[in-house]
């Protein structure tokens, strides 16, 4: 007599019902895991610019001054301290070169980059997503009377206003921005580095820019 032997199977409706919860559980993790990224991105774009605040104050510390952005860009004295074989050393000569047409301007400065933004026009000429604070170019520390702490030294600039490094381009109140979501990363001319929320009030940002005129921004 024959012996027959049951298979135990998933139904169609069981496949269906476990095709769901995969997918309802990867609908979940799916913004988890992009929210990480994005954080991560944040931290890396705000350890840039504590790394170009150092830079610029080792810049005042041996001037006496913060770095103009005329003939010589102020990105090019940036540079040549955070990647000092990138660019020939300082001469006189730099007064006549035309820094956009260097070899150099095609190369990527990592430390000026956005990971969240594009990192190239169209030319191919390599960009910078941090500006300097329109106000400041050729300033020295003692003309920051608002306070060091209350006063931007640099700031993300969004990808539509990024421009060649060896432009050496700045941020103001109406270019300010970030391919992040939320938040724009900011040097504040005591060195450090803070996040800013998109949504900051105009007036105190107004006065972050603003080197001396008695309101000096944040309030802690």
């Amino acid at each position: 007599m024959a012996r027959h032997t049951r298979h135990s199977a998933f139904t169609l409706v069981e496949l269906l019902v476990c095709l769901a919860i995969i997918g309802i559980a990867v609908g979940l993790l799916l913004p988890a895991v992009t929210a990480v990224r994005e954080s991560a991105r944040v931290a890396h774009c705000r350890h840039n610019a504590r790394q170009i605040g150092l830079a610029l104050h080792a810049f005042t510390a041996e001037r006496g001054r913060l770095p103009g952005n005329q003939p010589v860009p102020w990105t090019v004295d940036m540079v040549r301290r955070l990647d000092p074989t990138l660019l020939p050393p300082s001469s006189p000569a730099d007064r006549n070169v035309a820094w956009d047409l260097m070899p150099a301007a095609r190369v990527d400065v990592p430390t000026f980059l956005c990971p969240s933004g594009r990192s190239r026009p169209t030319d191919e000429r390599a960009v910078t997503h941090h500006g300097l604070n329109h106000r400041l170019p050729d300033a020295k520390v003692a003309s920051i009377t608002d306070g060091l702490s209350r006063t931007l030294l640099t700031a993300e600039i969004p990808a539509e206003f990024a421009a060649p490094w060896t432009w050496g381009p700045l941020a103001d109140e109406v270019n300010l921005g970030a391919a992040h979501p939320r938040t724009v990363n900011v040097t504040l001319a005591d060195g450090s580095a803070r996040c800013l929320d998109r949504s900051i009030d105009p007036e105190i940002l107004r006065g972050l820019f603003a080197p001396n005129d008695g309101v000096g921004g944040f309030s802690d």
